[in-house]
C-alpha cells in the first residue's frame, strides 16, 4: 500500500472510532495524541475523505473546525481515550494491554509512511509544535492564554503567539478577549492528551530531521544577532580610541566561539521534560 493511502486509512479510522464516542462529531486536533502527524495533514486527509463521501461533513462549529460522520454508531458508555483490542488499520488482535491501536504488523508499516511524506512535505517542522501546544493546554482548563502556555514551553512568548495566531486561522483554536480586561486567550477542542502517549508521539516527530528545521533556523538568527551586536560594541570601541588591529582580533577570536555556544545552547526543545 502506498505511504499516502496508508496514512490516509490511519486518519480515517481513527476519526471514525473518535466520532463514536462523541457524538459523531471531532476536531482535527482530537487525533493528535493517538496520530504523531501535523493537524494540516489531518485536516487535507479528512477533507479528501469529505469530499469522497456524503456521510463525513466538514463544518465551522463556534469558530472551531469539526467533521462530522452521519454513519457513526455511537457508544452507549464511551472512555475519555480512544482503546480496544483490535488493530485500527487491519483489525487483527493488538497485544493485550498494550493501549496501542496498531499491531505489531502495522505499526512500523505506518512509521515507515510517515518518514518517507516527512521527506516530500516535512510536515515535522509543525508538527513538533503542534503536539506541544497541544499537550500543554490539554492539562489547562480552556480558554488558556498565550502566557500560560509560553510558561511551561520551550517556545517565547511571541514564537508562541504567532504558532496560535497560525492555528486559530487555521480553525484549530479560537481567540476570545475578555471584555473586563482585554487580555486575549484561545480555546481549544476538549481533547485528553496522556503523557506517556504525548512522549511516544514527540519521540517518533523529533527523530525526524525536519522537526528541527525552524529551530535551526532560530538558532542561526540568534547567531547573526549575537554577532551584529558584538561587532556594533567594538566598533563603539574603535571610535572611542582602542587600536582597530586589536579590537579585529578580539572579533576573529569571539564570534567563532559565540556561534558555537549559541548553536550548542540546550534549549527547552532538547530538555523538555513536562510534567
Amino acid at each position: 500500500m502506498p505511504h499516502h493511502e496508508l496514512i490516509s486509512n490511519a486518519i480515517e479510522n481513527v476519526a471514525f472510532r473518535l466520532a463514536e464516542q462523541r457524538k459523531k462529531m471531532i476536531a482535527p486536533a482530537e487525533l493528535l495524541p493517538y496520530l504523531p502527524l501535523s493537524l494540516e495533514m489531518i485536516v487535507d486527509h479528512l477533507n479528501d475523505a469529505a469530499a469522497e463521501s456524503e456521510a463525513i461533513v466538514p463544518e465551522t462549529v463556534n469558530g472551531l473546525r469539526r467533521y462530522t460522520f452521519r454513519s457513526a454508531q455511537l457508544s452507549a458508555s464511551a472512555p475519555s481515550t480512544l482503546t480496544g483490542s483490535r488493530c485500527v488499520t487491519c483489525d487483527q488482535d493488538v497485544r493485550s494491554g498494550s493501549g496501542e491501536l496498531f499491531c505489531e504488523g502495522c505499526a512500523p508499516k505506518l512509521e515507515a509512511a510517515l518518514r518517507a511524506e516527512a521527506e516530500t512535505t516535512g510536515w515535522p517542522a509543525q508538527a513538533v509544535y503542534e503536539h506541544e501546544i497541544f499537550y500543554l493546554a490539554a492539562r489547562t482548563a480552556s480558554p488558556v492564554s498565550a502566557e500560560k502556555l509560553a510558561s511551561a514551553s520551550r517556545l517565547t512568548l511571541r514564537r508562541m503567539r504567532k504558532k496560535l495566531e497560525r492555528m486559530e486561522q487555521g480553525l484549530s483554536v479560537r481567540k476570545e478577549c475578555a471584555s473586563e480586561t482585554g487580555l486575549l486567550s484561545y480555546v481549544f477542542p476538549s481533547t485528553p492528551y496522556p503523557r506517556e502517549q504525548y512522549l511516544k508521539n514527540m519521540k517518533l516527530i523529533r527523530s525526524l530531521p525536519a522537526s528541527v528545521t525552524e529551530e535551526v533556523e532560530v538558532r542561526v538568527v540568534h547567531i547573526l544577532t549575537a554577532l551584529g551586536i558584538l561587532f556594533l560594541v567594538l566598533l563603539g570601541l574603535a571610535f572611542w580610541g582602542f587600536p582597530f588591529p586589536l579590537l579585529l582580533m578580539v572579533f576573529l577570536i569571539v564570534s567563532p566561539i559565540l556561534g558555537v555556544v549559541i548553536w550548542k545552547h540546550r534549549s527547552k526543545l532538547d530538555t523538555l521534560e513536562v510534567e
